[in-house]
């Protein structure tokens, strides 16, 4: 028989454990108390939060006697009291529950359905092995849909076959059309949501805008067939009413409807979507950033996305990655000033500016710093720096027009 005393250095003390036989044995004060299999880890836990609970010994001491830390005793007798058992049993490495899908997987399962319109979880569950060599079951597949809300699950009552995950047309899946179609004179209304969709992929049909446009007493209301599903998802929580702290917003739509912000837009940026978002709906999350004065993109971080989506037809508000990457984008188009140009030609066109007179002056400003920049003439020290030019325009009353800040290569 081998013993070893693990209770210090050799004295006897009120707590021994001894190796005997491949068996732990613990003695309390000289009397046999518990023995466990060497290796046994939880059983000799079990140990030390029994010693523990019955006043047997301190932290300070067991963790002496077992030669383990005192944090580690602290730890099983808080997970004992909590959990009881199962707290001192060794947990599984590597993420837990939700962390399984992480924010990578959950991207590419959104492309999968937004991008890519597969609409079935095993086809779905495919796309991700094959392109992506991702192994993932088709329930975590549907738990993401329906967290993202693309998805709603409800109890059938009829006989009813079973919907599929999307149903009818998908071109317009996310986006939110307007309420209404004409009822008295539109063809495809009377025929029905397919042939309202397969002619509005021919260009048989008018556009949203214009159907808008020729609104009459005739028409009536669509029904939720015409929608996609995120888009009933959508009507639903505004049926039932939703609570927004932005809500002020939408006094804004009408202002929206009638400059044509959204159309003056789309007239010069050629982008349908981006991610999933159409390039309506980012106008106006954009519109609305600086409505309620964000300051810049990462402090959009802090917006409530399920309060902020009703105001751009969606569940929730775009991410600040997806706003950088779009305006990244949108800067790669090289469409800046012609944005600028359409809005100026369609204020003049309605009356809300007027041709005057504008006085610009510009000044150099020197850049003194390591990268390597376009130089410009310096005016006062008469020779060329690098740097760029400030352009101050006013009007005829000295009222700031406006400021441009650009590269000395550039010369207005």
């Amino acid at each position: 028989m081998e013993s070893a005393m693990l209770g210090g250095s050799g004295s006897w003390k009120n707590i021994q454990i001894m190796e005997c036989e491949g068996m732990n044995r613990l003695f309390v004060k000289g009397q046999p108390y518990m023995s466990w299999r060497i290796g046994d880890e939880v059983a000799k836990r079990m140990a030390i939060v029994q010693l523990y609970d019955l006043g047997l010994g301190t932290q300070e001491e067991l963790a002496e006697s077992f030669e383990v830390h005192v944090n580690t005793v602290f730890k099983y007798v808080t997970r004992f009291k909590e959990e009881g058992t199962k707290g001192l049993k060794d947990e599984l490495r590597g993420p837990k529950e939700k962390w399984k899908i992480v924010p990578k997987v959950r991207a590419r399962i959104l492309v999968s359905v937004l991008q890519e319109g597969i609409r079935e979880y095993a086809e779905i569950q495919k796309r991700l092995k094959q392109q992506w060599n991702e192994d993932i079951g088709v329930s975590s597949i549907r738990q993401i849909l329906l967290e993202d809300g693309l998805i709603e699950e409800h109890m059938i009552r009829s006989q009813a076959q079973q919907a599929e995950l999307f149903k009818g047309a998908e071109k317009g899946q996310g986006e939110l059309q307007f309420d209404f179609v004409k009822g008295s004179t539109s063809e495809a209304s009377q025929q029905g949501p397919e042939y309202l969709n397969e002619a509005e992929a021919l260009g048989e049909v008018p556009a949203v805008d214009q159907r808008v446009q020729d609104f009459d007493p005739g028409m009536r209301k669509r029904g939720k067939e015409y929608y996609s599903q995120g888009e009933r998802i959508y009507l639903d929580e505004l049926e039932r009413g939703v609570w927004s702290a932005y809500a002020g917003g939408l006094l804004f739509v009408p202002l929206i409807r009638q400059y044509h912000f959204l159309e003056m837009i789309e007239r010069v940026i050629d982008m349908p979507t981006h991610e999933g978002y159409s390039l309506q709906q980012l106008g106006l999350a954009l519109f609305y950033f600086d409505v309620f004065e964000f300051r810049s993109i990462e402090d959009f971080k802090t917006v409530y996305p399920e309060e902020y989506g009703p105001l751009i037809g969606r569940a929730s508000s775009p991410s600040i990655y997806t706003l950088r990457r779009f305006l990244h984008r949108v800067r790669e188009l090289k469409k800046g000033e012609e944005l600028i140009d359409e809005f100026c030609r369609e204020y003049l066109r309605q009356g809300l500016v007027q041709w005057g007179v504008m006085y610009i002056d510009s000044h150099f400003l020197p850049y003194y710093g390591m990268l390597v920049i376009t130089k410009g003439w310096h005016g006062v020290q008469d020779k060329a720096f690098k740097g760029s030019y400030q352009f101050l325009a006013v009007d005829e009353k000295f009222n700031p027009f406006v400021f441009l800040l650009r590269p000395s290569s550039e010369d207005l």
